[in-house]
């Protein structure tokens, strides 16, 4: 290698001390090409760190159906993560900008999400907001938008990042857990009739029992008191004849 050469310096002459200005440049040149070398692997390293980086990032998001985007209002610049065309039902290819996302949103969401995002972004406030989007084969998603905003001294608003999340499922598990809680109120109102109903019923059939029984034991009583009433003379009479000697008329 010609860098690991050196000039023989055997005087102290203007010759000698030209190979050992010449020898310290070669050494220079190496020191330089050395730490030029370590840069570049530690720049590469972090590339490809960063490349996995934003692998995984794109993974997360894919599976958690997420996305991610950055508005900067001194550029006008705005930028949307690889997933976000997908959740708002657009081509990869889409150029990202505000009016191509506005016209994912559903139309009857369209005026409240320009108006909570239009009162935040004036103020410089982060928020939260929940709306829908119709794809183009008319399908409705449902999604969550969370932003924050970096501002001046002024509050003027400079930058605002924010997600959106897919999250349609969780709608439609929460849209079943309230269809099912209506039924089950609806089957308790009609339990609670029914056991109203159920115990008037039994109440009446006890009450009406308990008639029944009474006039039975009146019943009996006057029964009994119209039929002891002859008997008593018969019986009185039997005892008379038991008693007495009969003569030729008895």
């Amino acid at each position: 290698d010609l860098m690991d050469q050196r000039m023989p310096v055997v005087a102290h002459d203007e010759i000698g001390t030209l190979g050992t200005a010449f020898n310290n440049m070669i050494e220079r040149i190496q020191q330089m090409l050395l730490e030029l070398q370590e840069e570049n692997d530690y720049r590469r390293k972090l590339s490809e760190e960063l490349d996995q980086n934003n692998a995984n990032l794109y993974r997360a998001q894919k599976v958690a159906r997420m996305g991610h985007f950055f508005l900067d209002f001194t550029t006008d610049q705005e930028i949307w993560s690889e997933t976000l065309p997908e959740i708002y039902g657009l081509p990869p290819s889409i150029q990202a900008s505000y009016q191509s996302f506005i016209q994912c949103v559903h139309p009857d969401d369209v005026e409240k999400v320009e108006k909570v995002q239009r009162e935040h972004f004036e103020k410089g406030r982060p928020f939260s907001s929940n709306f829908r989007l119709l794809h183009p084969d008319g399908s409705i998603r449902h999604v969550i938008n969370h932003c924050t905003m970096k501002c001046d001294d002024q509050g003027k608003v400079l930058q605002a990042t924010g997600i959106i999340q897919d999250i349609t499922d969780l709608k439609l598990v929460e849209e079943k857990l309230e269809s099912s809680k209506a039924e089950v109120d609806a089957i308790n109102r009609n339990l609670e009739h029914t056991i109203t109903w159920r115990t008037q019923a039994l109440q009446e059939a006890k009450e009406e029992a308990e008639m029944a029984n009474s006039a039975k034991s009146d019943f009996l009583a006057t029964m009994s008191h119209e039929i002891r009433t002859p008997l008593n003379g018969l019986i009185g009479m039997a005892q008379l004849l038991n008693d007495t000697k009969l003569n030729k008329d008895q």
